[in-house]
């Protein structure tokens, strides 16, 4: 567990909802098992790392979580909005620092983590790019930044990066393999290191 007060927010989607982009090759029962086998690793590598009493995920749907951490219900249409809502809880707990992390990074390492914390010593927003440069895979605030701009979503990393330009903050990027390997679309599952996954979900 980390000595500074950091706090992770990771937001799920409900059972249907759950990586709609991949439908074409996977069924909903296949969708919703691969998302949750990968939340289920990006909490896990969080909670090691926070500790459970300072990880809040937010989701629709009830989940079983490590004691300690904290769950927040929303209506699971909106990500940002999801994201919104656990970084307030985390502020409002009394946290220096906030991680935001989509749940779908199977590649996942607790080194990943450290080393965005590292990056944000001193820094009020750290960048973490989605693997084709597009997406934001993990943004971390602190509390000057708490009321930053989120825009996840097509092309979140390059709003997230104009956004920290334009507020005069100072911001750090930090590119890792575990943080750009995420599942969004078809081709992504063609990843050598998604093999045991896809077997123990039946994708």
């Amino acid at each position: 567990m980390t000595d500074t007060n950091c706090w992770g927010v990771i937001a799920i989607k409900g059972p249907g909802q759950r990586k709609a982009r991949l439908a074409g090759v996977l069924g909903s029962a296949e969708r919703d098992r691969l998302a949750v086998e990968m939340f289920r690793h990006v909490l896990g590598v969080t909670a090691a790392l926070l500790g459970p009493g300072r990880t809040v995920v937010v989701s629709p749907s009830a989940l079983h979580l490590p004691v300690g951490t904290e769950a927040l219900q929303d209506d699971g249409r909106c990500l940002n909005a999801a994201f919104d809502l656990g970084r307030r809880r985390a502020f409002a707990s009394g946290a220096d620092q906030v991680l935001l992390l989509p749940a779908d990074l199977p590649a996942l390492q607790r080194t990943d983590l450290e080393a965005m914390l590292g990056a944000g010593r001193g820094v009020r927003v750290v960048l973490a790019p989605s693997r084709s440069g597009e997406g934001t895979n993990g943004l971390l605030l602190d509390s000057v930044a708490r009321a930053f701009p989120l825009a996840f979503g097509p092309g979140s990393f390059h709003a997230h990066r104009r956004a920290a330009l334009s507020s005069g903050m100072n911001w750090e990027l930090v590119r890792r393999a575990g943080l750009e390997a995420d599942v969004d679309h078809p081709a992504d599952l063609e990843d050598p290191s998604l093999g045991p996954l896809l077997a123990a979900t039946g994708a």
